[in-house]
């Protein structure tokens, strides 16, 4: 045997945004006698560009083989949760998770309790402030499991607010 190559994976917390990053870490294991050969400089070189080319990791091995391991089965079959961030005028929302909603596949109950807004459903928030949807898009994330669905809100939408009426003005004598 001339050769053993391993790639390991490494956790990176960023700080910033979705926190870690799992990160593919290739070693090239030789004999000593061959540490200094070109074909090792050229393997390892190698096995650096393969990593660097493949896609962001999304879990470990390990977590595949529990979720494996808990569903009984190959196939994954827990919901997904893909988490979702609100601003005053904008829910940005997992576009796997929402369509498992509207496809019956999670309940609701699950759903609003993973969304609670401090005060609630995050909807009824925007529906009983009187903001309606102003527009709704995708915003497709190539290297991820899932992209976002983008719903914006504007305000004071006459249909939504709660219709008052008037006092007459007293008569003056």
């Amino acid at each position: 045997m001339s050769y053993v190559s391993t790639i390991g994976i490494r956790s990176s917390s960023s700080g910033v945004g979705r926190g870690r990053h799992l990160l593919p870490e290739p070693r090239l294991f030789v004999r000593a006698t061959d540490k200094r050969s070109q074909w090792t400089a050229d393997l390892n070189r190698l096995l650096q560009q393969v990593t660097n080319a493949l896609p962001e990791l999304q879990e470990t091995p390990e977590n595949v083989r529990i979720g494996m391991d808990w569903n009984r089965s190959t196939k994954r079959t827990k919901p997904y949760y893909g988490g979702s961030v609100m601003s005053r005028n904008e829910i940005r929302m997992s576009a796997r998770e929402l369509l498992d909603l509207l496809a019956g596949r999670l309940d609701y109950e699950l759903f609003a309790k993973r969304h609670d807004a401090g005060g609630g459903n995050l909807f009824r928030l925007f529906r009983d402030s009187g903001r309606m949807i102003s527009s709704a898009a995708i915003e497709h994330c190539p290297d991820e499991d899932d992209d976002w669905v983008v719903l914006r809100f504007k305000d004071g939408d006459p249909a939504m607010c709660d219709f008052t009426v008037p006092k007459a003005p007293s008569p003056s004598l």
